[in-house]
């Protein structure tokens, strides 16, 4: 009987092997920037169709109510400020993802949660009345800043805004966006003085990969501004 003997081939040889874990990782090198750039894009019109949502329940909250919600701070909601109004979570408006608080004064947050800061949701602002998370008023209201004619220019000098039959703004929602400093949002050290989160040069820029996510209603003409449009 005759019996065959193959030879095993030839493996490859470890030169072999360094020149092809050399390409893979060229080719990783090139490839992963643009997969960087196109999953923050993704994650970005997300946002950005989620603050249209929530600017949606807004304007159907003002229809049924004529006005729309106050501004809540609570010192103690550390990262929860300026949450979501808990007044469209209360209406059905936006869903509700939690309670806090007491019985009697019940805290209502909602699920739709900042791509950008996990655990909280996307953050308002709106000039006037302002109420801490017990109801209690500040007697100052809430101030916006902004130039007198925004959004038409935003370079010229700021004018504070409390009194919402005056304000251009009616309203604010934003995402912290990319690149964002987290502890300043747990402090709620936000710069409203310089002109946050109304102004451009806080806004999110294709260029930095950084800013926030914005839409913003105007009082005048009822049109929403923000990231959202062509440009950003």
């Amino acid at each position: 009987m005759n019996v065959l003997y193959r030879k095993n081939p030839k493996g490859f040889t470890l030169i072999e092997l360094l020149v092809v874990i050399a390409i893979i990782t060229t080719l990783l090198a090139i490839l992963y920037p643009a997969i960087s750039r196109a999953r923050l894009q993704a994650k970005i019109l997300v946002v950005n169709q989620e603050l249209s949502q929530i600017g949606l329940a807004l304007e159907v909250y003002e229809v049924s109510n004529n006005s729309w919600p106050p501004v809540r701070w609570d010192c103690q909601k550390k990262g929860h400020f300026y949450a979501l109004p808990h007044e469209l979570v209360k209406g059905g408006y936006i869903p509700m993802g939690g309670t806090r608080g007491s019985k009697k004064n019940p805290i209502l947050f909602s699920n739709i949660e900042d791509k950008f800061y996990p655990g909280y949701t996307y953050k308002y602002m709106a000039p006037g009345p302002q109420y801490d998370y017990s109801g209690s008023s500040y007697p100052d209201g809430f101030p916006l800043y902004m130039s007198a004619n925004f959004p038409e220019k935003t370079d010229s000098v700021l004018v504070k805004y409390s009194d919402r039959k005056k304000s251009p703004v009616k309203w604010v929602i934003f995402s912290l966006g990319p690149g964002y400093n987290i502890s300043d949002a747990d402090g709620g050290n936000f710069p409203l003085d310089k002109g946050f989160p109304v102004l451009q040069s806080f806004w999110y820029s294709q260029k930095a990969k950084s800013g926030i996510l914005t839409r913003i209603k105007m009082r005048n003409k009822g049109d929403h501004v923000g990231t959202f449009r062509k440009g950003y």
